[in-house]
C-alpha cells in the first residue's frame, strides 16, 4: 500500500512539473507575442539597428558564404550570418541548403503545413542580423 502512495505522489508531482514547465514557456511565448503586436511589424523583421544605419551587402557576398561552416541567407531583404545558429535549429540541418542564398520563402512556409516561423523564431532571428541586402 506504501508503494502505491509513493507512486502517486510521484506520479502527481511529475505533472505538476511538467504543467508548471509549460505554463511558464506559454508566459514567455505570450510576452514576445505581445511585443511583436505592439512593433505591429509581425510580417517583417527588424534588425537591431535602424536601416539608416546599417551596412549593405550584396548577393554577390551572400553567395561566397554557402557553406554550413560559414552561413550566410538572405530573409525578407536582409542578410543574416546563421553559422553558429545551424546546429541548434530544430528543423535540423534544413537551412543549410539555404546558406548563400535567399531562404525568405522557406522561413515564411516551414514544414509540411508551410507554415509561417513563430513570433519566437523571427524575434531570434534578429541576433543574427548582419545588414540589409543591397539592391
Amino acid at each position: 500500500m506504501k508503494n502505491i502512495s509513493k507512486e502517486l505522489f510521484f506520479g502527481v508531482l511529475i505533472i505538476l512539473i511538467i504543467a508548471g514547465i509549460i505554463f511558464y514557456q506559454s508566459k514567455n511565448d505570450q510576452k514576445i507575442t505581445q511585443k511583436s503586436a505592439s512593433n505591429k511589424q509581425e510580417s517583417t523583421i527588424s534588425p537591431a539597428i535602424s536601416s539608416e544605419e546599417s551596412k549593405k551587402i550584396s548577393v554577390e557576398e551572400v553567395k561566397k558564404h554557402s557553406k554550413k561552416e560559414d552561413c550566410y541567407m538572405i530573409i525578407e531583404n536582409k542578410v543574416y550570418d546563421l553559422t553558429s545558429y545551424i546546429d541548434s535549429h530544430p528543423g535540423g540541418l534544413i537551412i543549410a541548403r539555404f546558406c548563400g542564398k535567399d531562404g525568405t520563402g522557406a522561413f515564411n512556409a516551414r514544414g509540411k503545413e508551410k507554415e509561417p516561423h513563430s513570433p519566437k523564431a523571427r524575434e531570434l532571428l534578429k541576433k543574427y542580423y548582419l545588414a540589409d541586402l543591397e539592391k
